[in-house]
């Protein structure tokens, strides 16, 4: 059991968008948010981190924020007023 891998809580889609973000992308924020538990911060640009900008090779910013704000229960995806990307706790 020590094996398995923890799948996104979303369901499957057929849009290419989406098959990335339950790949890759779920994946890369996962890892960023567990570096991000252990500190004091509220509010991350996630747009700063580069795997981050290659992900929105991937996806749009919209789509992004969806999907991500649909399988996290912690923290919520947002755009700043210049269209930057950053997270922050649901608190």
């Amino acid at each position: 059991m020590e094996n398995e891998k923890m799948l996104p809580r979303m369901a499957a889609d057929s849009t290419k968008e989406l098959d990335w973000y339950t790949v890759k992308g779920w994946h890369i924020f996962n890892d960023l948010l567990t570096e991000l538990t252990g500190n004091q911060l509220d509010i991350v640009w996630v747009e700063n981190f580069e795997m981050v900008r290659k992900a929105l090779n991937y996806i749009s910013k919209k789509e992004l924020m969806l999907r991500f704000n649909s399988d996290s229960l912690d923290w919520k995806m947002k755009a700043d007023s210049d269209g930057t990307l950053f997270v922050c706790r649901n608190n």
